[in-house]
């Protein structure tokens, strides 16, 4: 009916920008294998990318960078200390924001980034617990010397991850 077919103002989904809605009826063919009437009522929608800049991408980054960071500290036991804690805070910033963003049944761009930043995190614990064994057992010049590359190699290598995932994500055109 005309003037009653249109998106309300609280569809709790305000992420969203709606921009046409529509409606149609027909006849199918129903489960008794009668013929049945169905009302279809689709929409064009697109989001709001400030939110998901602001809400996921910034505290990804700056959790990123946090892991990176304990790269620069000297003493290796609170490497770790300070990886594990960033760690646990990448874990709880994805149960945050996992009701953010809508169920879909296909990996997404943003999907594939928390993976590599989760991998990355965990990656950061490794290195740390690895110069920390190194240095117990009396090979901390090697590790100091392995620790110069990893400053660079680190930010590198997310990089070009961030890079392969955009990669991946314009070729299959997966959507954010």
């Amino acid at each position: 009916m005309e003037g009653y077919s249109q998106l309300g103002e609280k569809l709790g989904e305000e992420e969203w920008i709606f921009e046409r809605s529509w409606t149609a009826t027909d006849e199918v063919e129903g489960t008794t294998g009668k013929p049945t009437s169905r009302f279809t009522f689709g929409f064009e929608a697109s989001r709001h990318l400030n939110y998901y800049y602001l809400r996921i991408f910034l505290p990804l980054i700056i959790i990123i960078l946090v892991s990176w960071f304990t790269f620069f500290l000297n003493d290796y036991s609170k490497r770790v200390d300070m990886a594990v804690a960033n760690l646990l805070v990448f874990v709880a910033f994805n149960f945050t924001i996992a009701n953010d963003l809508p169920r879909l049944g296909y990996l997404t761009f943003i999907d594939a980034i928390m993976f590599a930043a989760f991998v990355f995190a965990g990656f950061v614990v490794l290195v740390n617990v690895i110069y920390r064994r190194m240095e117990v057992h009396d090979r901390e010049s090697k590790a100091r010397h392995l620790d110069k590359y990893t400053i660079w190699i680190y930010p590198f290598t997310l990089i070009a991850l961030v890079y392969a995932c955009w990669i991946w994500f314009v070729v299959t055109k997966i959507h954010i």
